[in-house]
């Protein structure tokens, strides 16, 4: 009934938000540590990483007071990988302290191990790119196996999961791949496609044409009923997308006849950085000038992301959270089946 009660909260705390029209940080992604014990080929964060950037877990906590105080009902950690920190646990009990819900992302390599630890978190997203061939050419020889037996002890310890899967030319086919699986294991499937714009290697991003197939693709799979995240409008707004894939985003108007509406994220959700820098979300990362929070407080960093002035981009994580703060029908059911699919767990 507490998972209830949070998601609850959760809603309610969205439609504060638009009734009042006050910007309220009701989501927070926290990327608590830029360090990782993977190598992906894809990783936005690949130049950053040898500065193994990490806040303290005094500035964590103290962040996560803040965040409660200010109306986050949803905290979602990230990393690099997250559960290498030793205080991974008292991140998650303060969390857990301020009734908020918490999402927790991992590459699957440190699951078993952190098992006890992760019987805590509301939702636990693995990332997993295919079959062992397509996943280890993006994460490394071996990871596949590592992950494959998280799944197992996830599945075994009646914990909840969903992948988020990012497909790139190494793992063109991983759609079917992750399909197959999702079918064995009753997990809900998240896909992805690879921000070329951002990673440290545009030769494995797709073309035009390329990224047009995967998602229709996708789109019959949700037709079909089969279990994946995202609702079917956040993808059709991706296949409708009226600029090359290339680039992930605009802050020019939109070509008539291109529907978009306001974005919500900026006024309810952040992207907070492991070395302090405060963004709207992961797409703007390095294209507006964020605050750093442990110089200006975070307030301040919040207040500052008013004067993004982005139009739309295609990425289908951020259609789906602005779909379901903007009230869309869809998007709200679809969140819905998410919560009732992990609270009867």
């Amino acid at each position: 009934m507490n998972h209830l009660k949070k998601y609850i909260n959760f809603g309610t705390e969205v439609l504060k938000a638009r009734l009042t029209r006050r910007n309220i940080p009701v989501l927070a992604v926290l990327c608590v540590t830029d360090k990782c014990n993977l190598n992906c080929a894809y990783c936005y964060q690949k130049p950053s990483r040898g500065q193994k950037v990490e806040f303290t877990t005094e500035e964590i906590l103290s962040l996560i007071d803040e965040l409660g105080g200010m109306g986050a009902k949803f905290i979602s950690i990230n990393g690099g990988e997250a559960l290498m920190r030793d205080d991974i646990e008292t991140i998650i009990d303060k969390i857990k302290e301020k009734n908020i819900l918490i999402q927790l992302t991992t590459n699957g390599q440190l699951v078993k191990k952190k098992i006890g630890i992760l019987k805590k978190v509301d939702s636990l997203c693995v990332s997993l790119d295919g079959n062992m061939k397509s996943n280890d050419l993006n994460r490394g020889r071996g990871s596949y196996d590592k992950i494959i037996e998280g799944l197992n002890c996830l599945k075994a310890n009646n914990i909840p999961f969903h992948t988020n899967t990012v497909i790139s030319k190494n793992n063109i086919n991983a759609a079917d791949e992750i399909m197959t699986l999702a079918l064995k294991y009753g997990f809900i499937a998240q896909f992805s496609i690879l921000r070329q714009e951002d990673a440290p290697c545009p030769e494995l991003g797709l073309d035009d044409k390329e990224i047009r197939k995967i998602i229709q693709q996708i789109l019959s799979y949700k037709e079909k009923g089969l279990l994946v995240f995202y609702s079917y409008n956040s993808y059709k707004k991706a296949l409708d997308w009226p600029f090359s894939y290339q680039q992930q985003m605009t802050f020019e108007r939109m070509p008539i006849g291109y529907k978009t509406g306001p974005c919500y994220i900026k006024k309810m959700a952040c992207q907070i950085e492991a070395n302090g820098l405060v963004y709207p979300c992961v797409t703007l990362v390095g294209k507006f000038k964020a605050l750093n929070f442990k110089e200006v407080g975070f307030k301040k960093a919040w207040e500052n992301l008013k004067n993004c002035d982005c139009q739309a981009c295609y990425v289908i994580c951020h259609n789906e959270l602005n779909s379901l703060f903007g009230l869309k029908r869809d998007a709200i059911w679809n969140a819905i089946k998410i919560a009732i699919r992990r609270i009867i767990k």
